[in-house]
């Protein structure tokens, strides 16, 4: 469900890095995730619809990394 998957992408990203914080907002179907570094810039913006019995997503990353991208990603959604 899109709640879970948003207390998921929430709680990764928190253990990603001790900088981050993020903020959870759900309603029936949809759940949104906005994660700050903690002196208050953007890092990312994850939004979840129910789709069937779970859900899908869009994420937007708003970061470099001196890595590739898509591995961020996979931190960001492992296990979710």
């Amino acid at each position: 469900p899109p709640a879970e998957a948003a207390r998921c992408f929430a709680r990764n990203a928190e253990e990603h890095s001790s900088a981050l914080v993020a903020e959870i907002s759900t309603s029936s179907d949809a759940a949104q995730v906005v994660v700050r570094v903690k002196n208050g810039v953007h890092y990312a913006t994850a939004d979840f619809r129910r789709s069937g019995s779970g859900a899908v997503g869009t994420i937007a990353l708003n970061v470099r990394t001196s890595g590739r991208t898509s591995d961020l990603l996979d931190n960001l959604v492992e296990g979710c």
